[in-house]
């Protein structure tokens, strides 16, 4: 009975992933992941689509134009409909590893074997679970498609004008830069535009704080690169020890150091994280005293709400990403298993003749973006948990315009009706004083 309990738990479970496998985003590529052949390669592209988004978030924050007029924000926080989800996937598919997924995928599954789970699954549920998840599953990931409209909405509609979507494109240098693609130009309309996200925030504020507010972050942005410097230098030390077990001990020794220049440059960057939220709230005290709710200024707010709020929800979406990747490689012989992938891929050529191009362009870009895997997860982390706090920030001080002026369209909206109430009772009753 015990068995037969646990074997029903098992498909269950089965069933649970295959269902799950449509849902949110995080949600979607954590069960996938519990499923899918357990590569290198794929735990690759995941770090490089959260590196995208952490990117996009970058771009959003400092790299365009941002008013009270321009759509962009609208656009990037706009839900998907079917033809858009159409042409995002055919884009999507020109890639040679999603043109190539549902090929290689049954092929590296004989030779590499499913993830533990799967196979745990596969026994109890008595069917391979993992190929019919991979079968029924669309295999481009959601945070793809995520990834891929912000590019549309911020590179335009030519896919040949975006940034490599899965390329780490270079080392430490310059991280939060991608080295291709060509942003669009942004319309400011009638409204003043502000070169960054802050630039915008800091205007709304009152005028005696803006060159402070503008210095502190200035000195923030300096600490918080230093520190993810650093950061990508532990994670680039801890990957080669993974992989050679020489640099291992150069690790061992290396790492008291380093760690202790962190801990320095977390530090620094905390504080002057906290000097500059504590200027911050010292204008919204200002700011609420003699709150103004001029059009243009309620228009800036909501644009620079909304930004804000898509740069968290991205933050968020690329941490799911390096949590699953780390998760699957801690949990699995991946990075000893590399030899044998490339094996298997090899097979796929083969096997497959017409897409020998398309495979020999996977191989070539897993082998160069394995060099960056670590250190991108490590500053990626580190960024993303920095824009997160930031954005969250700037959700909070625009609440305070938005909601102020929603009420105030409420109060003027109920004070409307009831003048027209009056006026129609007023009318009513001058028709009956004439009968």
């Amino acid at each position: 009975m015990k068995k037969i309990t646990t074997n029903l738990l098992h498909v269950s479970i089965a069933a649970a992933i295959v269902a799950g496998m449509s849902g949110c985003s995080v949600l979607k590529e954590t069960l996938a992941s519990q499923v899918e052949v357990p590569t290198l390669e794929k735990q690759v592209n995941r770090v490089a689509i959260g590196m995208d988004i952490v990117r996009v978030n970058h771009v959003m924050a400092n790299k365009i134009k941002i008013s009270g007029d321009t759509t962009w924000p609208k656009l990037i926080a706009a839900d998907l409909n079917t033809t858009q989800t159409k042409v995002l996937e055919s884009i999507l598919k020109q890639d040679p590893y999603y043109a190539t997924i549902r090929y290689s995928e049954p092929v590296q599954r004989k030779i590499l074997g499913g993830s533990a789970l799967a196979n745990q699954l596969n026994s109890a549920a008595g069917f391979d679970i993992g190929a019919i998840a991979g079968a029924v599953a669309d295999p481009i990931s959601p945070l793809a498609y995520r990834a891929a409209q912000k590019a549309q909405v911020l590179y335009g509609d030519d896919p040949k004008q975006w940034p490599d979507l899965f390329s780490f494109e270079g080392g430490l240098k310059n991280f939060l830069e991608f080295k291709s693609g060509n942003l669009k130009m942004v319309e400011a309309g009638q409204s003043d535009s502000y070169e960054t996200l802050s630039a915008a925030l800091i205007a709304l504020t009152p005028t005696n704080f803006q060159k402070d507010l503008a210095l502190a972050k200035a000195d923030l942005d300096k600490a918080q690169d230093a520190a993810a410097q650093l950061e990508g230098e532990k994670s680039s030390l801890e990957g080669d020890a993974k992989k050679d077990p020489a640099k291992a001990i150069l690790l061992k020794m290396q790492l008291p150091t380093l760690e202790a220049e962190i801990k320095k440059a977390n530090a620094t960057a905390d504080e002057k994280e906290k000097i500059y939220f504590t200027m911050l709230d010292s204008a919204v005290i200002a700011m609420k005293a003699d709150i103004k709710l001029t059009d243009e200024q309620v228009k800036l707010a909501r644009n620079v709400n909304t930004a804000s709020k898509e740069i968290e929800t991205g933050a968020t979406e690329a941490y799911g990403a390096f949590g699953v990747a780390v998760t699957n490689i801690a949990a699995q012989p991946i990075l000893q298993h590399l030899p044998q992938e490339l094996t298997s891929l090899a097979a796929v050529q083969g096997k497959f003749p017409q897409f020998a191009d398309q495979i020999k362009t996977r191989i070539e870009r897993l082998t160069q973006n394995a060099i960056y895997f670590f250190p991108n997860m490590g500053m990626g982390t580190y960024y993303a948990h920095k824009q997160s706090s930031l954005a969250s920030k700037y959700e909070d001080i625009t609440a305070i315009i938005v909601d102020a002026a929603n009420a105030k369209e409420k109060a003027e909206k109920k004070a409307a009706e009831a003048a027209e109430k009056e006026a129609k009772k007023a009318k009513e009753a001058e028709a009956a004083n004439k009968s």
